[in-house]
């Protein structure tokens, strides 16, 4: 990932029910993503909130600034 400036991230899901899903846990919905790099430091990013920005489709897309903190690995 040397010389990266940025990762992109996206998630999709189809709700079959009638009322609304939001982010959550029990039956709501989120999105994670969990990864491995051979880096000489560890690092986790947030999205804490986020404004909708249109729809693709029945897709309703949104987007929101992360968050990033950057942990040393341990020696």
């Amino acid at each position: 990932m040397k010389g990266t400036d940025g990762l992109r991230f996206a998630c999709e899901y189809t709700n079959p029910r009638g009322t609304s899903v939001g982010w959550g846990f029990g039956d709501q919905e989120m999105c994670e993503l969990f990864g491995f790099s051979d880096a000489s430091a560890f690092f986790q990013s947030r999205v804490d909130t986020t404004t909708a920005t249109g729809t693709e489709g029945p897709v309703l897309l949104s987007s929101g600034p992360g968050k990033t903190i950057v942990f040393p690995p341990s020696k």
